[in-house]
């Protein structure tokens, strides 16, 4: 072979070896690295077997001890002095002697406590969020495998006198991502991080519930921020719509975070996803490839966002593609999980292979062609403006939906998702996170049909039971005296409290089942059912509501915590 013979040989292989690692460089490669960011995946042998899911912290940091209620804890009441106001904004509390000389007036006349303000309208302060994230650390930084962070990290926009302004937010949003790297990282020589997979939130951009599609310079500021969260071949994906995939085991298991602000009928710059052009339609035709190519691979898929799938939520048009989806690839969606409303609680959807998608009683005909389905204006059947509306319309509702799960036994239940809402951190009600435990052994059961074997793979990866852990802030906020920070507590038990064996829909469907006939003679079930929707302060928040420390009218609507809150 002569020299030039030898030189092409080598260029060739050259160009060959860069077209392949040019194209295996993204999701739509084969390269099971593809979607590694420098969190660690873990592979099947190093699994714990648990993984956390925290939402709505919005962080403030004007928040004051001794404020009212009224003012969103952010102007102390008249019949406190000043001194009893000891607190960095931005750090840890500090609680020195003689600052509370006088009997303790927290949780008094619509009062400001140390660690927050339980079922009031005020945001997080940001000890508690110092408070959150050390427990984390002290309880389950070695035991957990991934986070699902479900967004919305600032804090509402809803005080004139202070009005929240983009440096804050991205002030806010770098903390928080601070908090997560500190809690999750791995000591050691190499350092390294576990997966953790952040949504954007609708208080995460300003203005609140409104961007743009992308690029533009929300996305790009997230994903400076998100940088260690966020794979390196889906950076150009998330930069230009706000949603990407995280392989969190190894050839297992992806977590996909949507940007579901493109499907919220608040967010005025877009317009739902009738329209090809839309960046709701891309999403959505994107997240098809995602779990189309999943499932060629055999691996399995969570689904997250922020604002959960409904009719009040999302456009028409969205919300029926979403239901499809959910639908076509019920395989390999292995939960639904989001945020965004406050309230604990979960709902189904339902989609036929003829294209409807119905929410139980509720039935939409997708017609792309009928643009008006996607404008902007909430329904007003589905706004929850005050605490009294709250709860009492939003367990009637629920009551209303799962009446119309059928018999058990007539029915297709691979037609059936069911949608995980977690309560928040921000104590709307107490402050709130869960730890859910899910299958990690590969056991597969064997059956023998004509001398062969068939493998069943007995829902590997898929949610058995989790831990709803709640801070009683009514407690600790009275311990005043005491230097130790709030540690959360178990709330409940989907094994314990409610007697579930998985978190399969099967499973969710009998839940639904035992509370709509428990619900008839007001009994045990459906009473705990009531409690845990608000996180065990559902006495709390009628007593506030008659005693006026809880403003019941329209100037509280940003802290809606029904389906289709609006400002949340």
């Amino acid at each position: 072979m002569s020299n030039s013979t030898f030189l092409v040989y080598l260029i060739s292989i050259l160009i060959i070896g860069l077209y392949f690692l040019t194209r295996h460089s993204t999701y739509e490669s084969e390269d099971d690295d593809s979607l590694s960011s420098s969190s660690v995946i873990a592979s099947s042998k190093k699994l714990h077997g648990n993984f956390l899911h925290i939402t709505d912290l919005h962080s403030d940091p004007h928040y004051k001890i001794n404020a009212t209620f009224k003012s969103r804890c952010h102007k102390m009441s008249k019949k406190i002095g000043k001194n009893d106001n000891n607190i960095d904004n931005y750090g840890k509390i500090n609680i020195g002697d003689g600052i509370y000389s006088k009997k303790p007036k927290h949780m008094k006349h619509g009062i400001s406590g140390v660690w927050g303000g339980p079922a009031s309208i005020c945001d997080t302060p940001m000890n508690l969020i110092n408070a959150t994230f050390d427990w984390l650390k002290q309880e389950w930084a070695g035991k957990i495998d991934f986070v699902l962070w479900t967004g919305d990290n600032s804090r509402h926009d809803n005080d004139d006198r202070i009005p929240r302004k983009n440096p804050e937010i991205l002030k806010i949003n770098r903390i928080i991502a601070s908090k997560f790297q500190e809690t999750f990282s791995r000591p050691g020589k190499y350092s390294s991080m576990i997966p953790i997979i952040p949504v954007i939130g609708n208080n995460d951009i300003y203005p609140s519930n409104i961007i743009a599609p992308g690029p533009n310079n929300s996305l790009q500021k997230l994903s400076e921020i998100w940088s260690a969260f966020i794979p390196k071949s889906e950076m150009s994906t998330f930069r230009k719509g706000g949603y990407y995939a995280t392989e969190v085991i190894k050839g297992k298991l992806i977590v996909v975070s949507l940007n579901t602000l493109y499907f919220f009928r608040l967010n005025t710059a877009v317009q739902g996803c009738a329209d090809r052009s839309q960046p709701g339609t891309q999403q959505i035709k994107w997240l098809d490839k995602v779990l189309l190519k999943a499932k060629k691979q055999q691996k399995k898929v969570y689904l997250i966002g922020h604002v959960a799938p409904t009719k009040g939520h999302y456009t028409r048009t969205c919300w029926n593609k979403y239901g499809k989806l959910a639908q076509k690839y019920n395989d390999v969606i292995l939960g639904h999980f989001f945020g965004h409303s406050n309230m604990d609680h979960f709902y189904f959807i339902r989609s036929t292979k003829k294209g409807i998608v119905k929410l139980l009683n509720e039935k939409f005909e997708d017609d792309d062609d009928n643009e008006s389905d996607d404008g902007n204006e909430n329904d007003s059947d589905d706004e929850y403006e005050t605490y009294e509306d709250e709860e009492e319309i939003m367990s009637p509702r629920l009551l209303k939906h799962y009446r119309q799960v059928p018999s058990l036994n007539n029915m297709a239940i691979n037609q059936y998702s069911v949608i995980h809402v977690n309560p928040s951190v921000v104590p709307t009600f107490y402050p709130a996170l869960r730890v859910f435990q899910y299958k990690i052994d590969e056991d597969e059961n064997i059956e023998r049909r004509k001398g062969k074997k068939k493998k069943q793979n007995n829902n590997y990866l898929a949610p058995l039971n989790y831990i709803q852990y709640f801070i009683n802030l009514t407690h600790v906020n009275h311990d005043l005296y005491s230097a130790n920070q709030p540690n959360f507590q178990v709330e409940y038990t989907t094994r314990d409290d409610y007697n579930m064996t998985d978190l399969s829909t099967h499973s969710w469907l009998k839940l639904a089942r035992r509370i709509v006939r428990d619900a008839r003679e007001d009994g045990p079930l459906f009473k705990k059912f009531r409690d845990y929707l608000v996180v065990s302060t559902r006495e709390m928040v009628e007593d506030r509501i008659k005693k006026g420390w809880i403003n019941n009218d329209k100037e509280s609507k940003h802290q809606c915590v029904g389906q289709s809150c609006t400002e949340d």
